[in-house]
């Protein structure tokens, strides 16, 4: 099961349901104990279960707004992952400079020492971190 909205399904679902409005919290805590219901009865009384079916129809119909609150919901989650993304990059930006800084000393400190070995390792090291 996807847990991931790709990029063409709002839109199609939006056009599918037209202008109907979020569900409230009152119509999900209905639906629950609808759901919670039609597990609860005993299926095996009779032939056809009018009353599964009436609740299974009761929900169906109301779908619509569940799924514009769903779509509500994917786009604030897409809104504030990509605003938590900026407001992160600063800070992973200097945290990248401050390991360059490091490797910069390292290899300072090898070729000082006359280990140009050493350094050569550490600059590869390096490039390899970056291309991460």
């Amino acid at each position: 099961m996807s847990t991931v909205i790709n990029e063409k399904q709002p839109t199609q679902i939006a056009s599918m349901i037209g202008e109907v409005k979020p569900a409230t919290d009152a119509l999900l805590v209905r639906l629950g104990e609808s759901v919670r219901d039609r597990l609860a009865h005993d299926h095996s009384t009779q032939r056809e279960d009018w009353h599964c079916m009436n609740l299974t129809s009761f929900m169906g119909e109301r779908m619509g707004p569940v799924l514009r609150r769903l779509l509500d919901a994917e786009a604030e989650v897409a809104r504030l992952q990509t605003r938590l993304a900026e407001l992160e990059r600063p800070n992973i930006e200097a945290q990248r400079q401050e390991i360059r800084e490091s490797y910069y000393a390292l290899i300072g400190q090898a070729r000082e020492d006359r280990d140009y070995e050493g350094a050569f390792n550490v600059e590869c090291n390096l490039r390899e971190r970056e291309e991460q």
